[in-house]
């Protein structure tokens, strides 16, 4: 996260849900019995105790609460570490069974209670992404992208995405005028990528989170591109309003410099250490990520880094 990116207090401190629900299982609805579930990790950006929501929306394997302007997801584990995530230690069914939109969840010493469950936090790790290392010569990292590429290719043929079609000279002029610092361009082509798609996360959002993700990896120690990464965040965050609620949540995220655990991985694999094969394993775990979410956001990922690697204003660490 760039120094200008840092999240307002309300993001850290959210008071009351704001934020309309959009689907899952009504209060009304038949529930399973109470029960008592271990966390196995808690993002660095959940709210200390105490705090208070109410379920979003809720699916079979992630129950997004509304807490001011966070959206906190209590997930399972193959969902991943993130920011604002609960993990949950083990299996816990379907949580349609388990939450209801409209429920009121607080969290009190050590304890995150709804009307049916009681999640206890007490042995759980708090995660954080892990400092990024010096980011390997174009050369090298040239070579990985070659490789995703045709990964991500060949997943496309499976579920194409309107990143593949309509919107894929977007994302061409998108990615070119980050790596020409162009923020003018940039600001009309994420104009054009908000809300673009289908889904709780349109694949335009999905990709604009990928290209924010690669941007920070490039502007760790150049000014310019620093600049305007910020630049091009706030951008994101001022317009974050005009898509779904957990795509909106997802990218001010992004604007200010946090992401979910694969994405981060999968960032990191490619621009930084000496393990060649690295980033196919996390691009395998980002393409978890949804039907299309993963895969989407990891073209904006490599059209980022295919534009601006070789277009970088400093030496290659």
């Amino acid at each position: 996260m760039t120094a200008a990116a840092a999240l307002p207090a309300s993001f850290v401190r959210p008071a009351a849900a704001r934020i309309a629900p959009v689907t899952g299982r009504t209060a009304g609805a038949a529930h399973a019995p109470a029960a008592a579930l271990a966390v196995a990790s808690i993002g660095h950006l959940v709210p200390r105790s105490p705090w208070t929501g109410r379920v979003h929306s809720v699916f079979a394997r992630a129950c997004n609460v509304a807490c001011g302007e966070l959206l906190l997801t209590i997930g399972v584990r193959a969902g991943g570490d993130g920011p604002t995530t609960i993990v949950l230690g083990r299996a816990a069914g379907d949580l349609r069974d388990r939450f209801a939109v409209g429920e009121r969840v607080d969290s009190r010493a050590g304890c995150i209670r709804s009307a049916r469950v009681a999640l206890d936090v007490a042995d759980a790790r708090v995660w954080r992404p892990a400092a990024r290392a010096a980011r390997v010569v174009d050369a090298c990292l040239a070579a990985r992208l070659r490789g995703v590429r045709e990964r991500l290719a060949a997943r496309r043929t499976l579920l194409p995405s309107v990143l593949d079609r309509e919107a894929a000279d977007v994302v061409t002029v998108f990615a070119r005028a980050c790596a020409e610092l162009d923020l003018a361009q940039a600001t009309a082509s994420l104009d054009r990528l908000l809300g673009w798609g289908e889904g709780l996360t349109p694949a335009g959002d999905d990709c604009i989170v990928g290209v924010l993700a690669a941007l920070d990896a490039l502007a760790h120690d150049d000014a310019a591109r620093r600049s305007h990464r910020d630049a091009l965040g706030a951008a994101v965050a001022a317009r974050s309003e005009r898509t779904t609620a957990i795509a909106a949540h997802a990218l001010r995220l992004a604007a200010a410099g946090h992401f979910a655990a694969p994405v981060d991985r999968f960032v990191a694999a490619l621009c930084t250490g000496d393990d060649d094969h690295a980033a196919a394993a996390a691009l395998h775990d980002l393409l978890g990520l949804g039907a299309t979410s993963g895969a989407d956001t990891a073209s904006g990922v490599v059209a980022a880094l295919d534009a601006c690697s070789g277009a970088s204003t400093t030496e290659a660490t």
